[in-house]
């Protein structure tokens, strides 16, 4: 049976209603599917992430790190913005915005591994509104070049331009202390 989709602009409650296999995300109240899954790099990519979060997170206590799919609700009332970030994690200041169906508000960090088919929603309009809702910290890593480009809000609320940590660099936030990531790990051999 085929669902009725909500008509735009879309509220989180419209979005939650919806009952089939696909997966989407609402930007700025509009319904985005999915698409297919990623390639296998990109899963290599946000998973070597996740585990190097996560064993940081494991070892100190320090958070809170998931991996896609969870609901990031910035906005629930129309028009609604829900997102899926590959990775992201909270710190303890944050922790109160994890509920058990989904996240309320910003990450502290959000990763987005950058795939032919959702660069530009990623690096242009999921930028601007990782932005707007306060996300401190984004890092975009693009599928097929091994760097990661961290972007921080400034005190006016605004990315700064993007860091660029290549192999052979460590990456270092203030979001996470003791946590280094070294990028030549992250990235498989011989793709």
């Amino acid at each position: 049976m085929a669902i009725e989709i909500p008509k735009f602009p879309l509220s989180y409650e419209d979005y939650a209603a919806i009952d089939d296999d696909e997966r989407y995300e609402v930007l700025e109240g509009e319904l985005i599917p999915m698409g297919p899954a990623p390639f296998l790099r990109h899963q290599h990519v946000a998973g070597r992430i996740f585990r190097a979060l996560g064993n940081h997170v494991d070892a100190t206590g320090i958070g809170q790190v998931f991996i896609a799919p969870v609901d990031v609700v910035l906005r629930a009332e129309r028009p609604a913005t829900v997102l899926q970030p590959d990775v992201l994690y909270f710190g303890p200041q944050s922790l109160e915005r994890l509920t058990r169906a989904n996240v309320q508000g910003p990450p502290d960090i959000v990763v987005e591994v950058l795939s032919p088919s959702n660069a530009r929603k990623d690096a242009v309009r999921k930028l601007g509104l990782y932005q707007k809702f306060g996300v401190p910290e984004y890092w975009i890593v693009p599928e097929h070049t091994d760097r990661i480009e961290v972007l921080r809000l400034d005190d006016d609320g605004n990315y700064a331009r993007p860091q660029l940590y290549l192999p052979g660099e460590v990456l270092r936030t203030p979001m996470i202390p003791g946590f280094e990531l070294d990028v030549a790990k992250i990235f498989p051999p011989n793709d």
